[in-house]
């Protein structure tokens, strides 16, 4: 009896993450909710949803019928909640186990518009006011924000609206008879940045200085794209036609910006030695993460080298597994946070001579990295082949 009680405290969460999927829903979206769970063993069932108004519940039970044995199981469900019109909404995940009712996660989120019957932006503004939004082609009228006007004036067919002061939240805006809800999110730029309305992108890195072989590196990352509206602390202070590496200096283990969801981003991203035009660097978006990389064709050559770079676009410090063949090693990436979420702009990181790390091997070999399930961080790497005598640079990175 004493093994059965102790089998089912121990089947209880230790480490995972409860999601909103897609991150940043629109009324055109399915939603759903993305468990994904490391458990002691036993996994609950008995899924059962309930509603009430725009508030979704989802219960679990823990089985009682048996002793569960140890061990850990991924726990990974996709628990549908369907497509939602345009409001405010939250999902509650309950499970019962043996020791009572216990609250995995609870999440507020909100649904907006696909397609407004105004074109705007920015779509995001500080809960200090005086973020400026522009309503494209709408030639007359005042902006009625949460039921009262705002400054508003017109340029060019373009009515601009100051936007007051207003505590963080998602506010409805209506200019004559049009009404787009939830068309503005007001944030607090110190906050922490929300997820669901912020792009982590990764730059992988921003060095100016000397390396081996007396080479001298430069690397060259200019943004471009729609007018930012607010930032969080993090990422400021950035402009269209920035230079990341102007702004925020040498970075040899990459940074992490937080960048406003659905606005228009492109980069340039280029390294290169003094000599040589360069090699472009990807920047890295949060689609392009992985949890288990493959990096094909590395040349195992005395006449280059070979340097392996991981990130953690996460924050949070992990080890992960690096294979050659047969061969198995462990690398420690170091990052500014135990746990999620982390709002820091550095990334978790690691740099591995793979040469070093693989000694003896020859030929072009493929390298695979992988971590560990039960945790659901996301992860990208690259591999430079750098030629000992010309210094040109070869990225090989995840395809």
């Amino acid at each position: 009896m004493r093994a059965a009680i102790l089998s089912l405290l121990f089947a209880l969460p230790l480490l995972g993450s409860v999601t909103l999927d897609p991150i940043a829903p629109t009324d055109h979206s399915f939603v759903a909710l993305q468990i994904r769970e490391a458990w002691g063993s036993c996994l609950p069932g008995k899924e059962r949803i309930t509603r009430d108004g725009n508030a979704f519940t989802v219960f679990y039970e823990m089985p009682t019928h048996a002793p569960c044995p140890t061990g850990i199981i991924p726990w990974n469900e996709d628990v549908p909640l369907g497509a939602l019109p345009a409001g405010m909404y939250s999902v509650t995940v309950q499970v019962t186990t043996y020791v009572g009712m216990r609250t995995l996660a609870s999440i507020p989120f909100v649904v907006t518009e696909a397609e407004p019957a105004l074109r705007y932006r920015p779509r995001i503004a500080s809960s200090a006011g005086g973020t400026e939004v522009t309503f494209v082609g709408v030639c007359s009228g005042t902006a009625i924000v949460d039921g009262a006007p705002v400054p508003s004036r017109i340029e060019n067919c373009h009515l601009i609206a100051t936007l007051p002061a207003h505590a963080p939240g998602p506010v409805n805006v209506r200019i004559g008879a049009t009404e787009v809800v939830n068309a503005v999110q007001y944030v607090d730029p110190a906050a922490a940045p929300d997820a669901s309305l912020y792009e982590r992108v990764l730059i992988p890195v921003l060095f100016n200085g000397p390396g081996a072989f007396g080479s001298r590196w430069e690397t060259e990352v200019v943004l471009q794209g729609d007018p930012p509206g607010v930032l969080p602390d993090v990422s400021a202070p950035l402009r269209t036609d920035a230079s990341i590496q102007t702004l925020f200096g040498n970075r040899a283990s990459g940074l992490v910006l937080f960048l406003p969801r659905g606005h228009e981003w492109s980069f340039s991203s280029h390294v290169r030695n003094a000599t040589q035009w360069g090699t472009e660097l990807p920047v890295v978006r949060e689609g392009d993460t992985r949890r288990r990389i493959r990096l094909q064709k590395v040349p195992f050559d005395p006449r280059y080298r070979l340097q392996l770079r991981i990130y953690g676009i996460d924050g949070v410090g992990a080890t992960m597994s690096i294979v050659q063949g047969m061969t198995w090693r462990t690398v420690t990436l170091r990052g500014p946070c135990s746990a999620t979420p982390c709002n820091s702009d550095q990334p978790a990181y690691a740099s591995v001579d793979l040469k070093q790390l693989f000694a003896g091997s020859t030929g072009t070999q493929t390298i695979e990295l992988r971590h560990p399930a039960h945790q659901p961080l996301r992860f990208w790497a690259f591999v430079t082949v750098t030629d000992n005598e010309t210094q040109h640079v070869t990225v090989i990175s995840p395809q």
